[in-house]
């Protein structure tokens, strides 16, 4: 069953500060990158404000599998600006990387995101909506790109 991904962020800055530069002038990048990785199906190309915050920045899109999402998340380019998301965005103190199993043929909305988001906030991990702890075989990936 394909796996819909959604991720946060906050910046540390606003959207456009210098500061944040290299960060964004990278997403388009790494949304290439991701089009042209095995087991990739989907990426929502929207940039709308989300939690009512405009220093919010996120990602949803859809895989064929977790270990499609781990090897473009840790064994690409991407990796390097995994490991240096400190520089750029705040820590957070809800969950901030969200997976849940969709339907074939059937798209994640942002909307749908934001409910599983709060989902996983208010009840944590479940068969509905779930983090890589669901993965314990990709550790050792995440691991080594943190």
């Amino acid at each position: 069953m394909p796996l819909a991904q959604f991720n946060i962020a906050r910046g540390r800055w606003p959207k456009g500060d210098p500061r944040m530069g290299e960060f964004e002038e990278n997403v388009p990048r790494m949304n290439a990158l991701a089009r042209r990785s095995p087991g990739f199906l989907w990426l929502l190309d929207d940039r709308a404000t989300i939690l009512d915050d405009p220093r919010m920045t996120w990602t949803l899109s859809l895989w064929e599998s977790p270990e499609a999402l781990a090897a473009f998340a840790f064994n690409t380019v991407h990796r390097r600006f995994f490991r240096r998301k400190a520089e750029w965005f705040e820590a957070i103190d809800h969950a901030w990387f969200i997976l849940w199993p969709i339907e074939p043929g059937r798209l994640p909305t942002l909307e749908e995101a934001l409910a599983k988001k709060a989902k996983l906030d208010a009840e944590g991990p479940s068969d509905e909506v779930f983090g890589w702890e669901r993965f314990p075989h990709l550790a050792a990936a995440r691991e080594t790109a943190a």
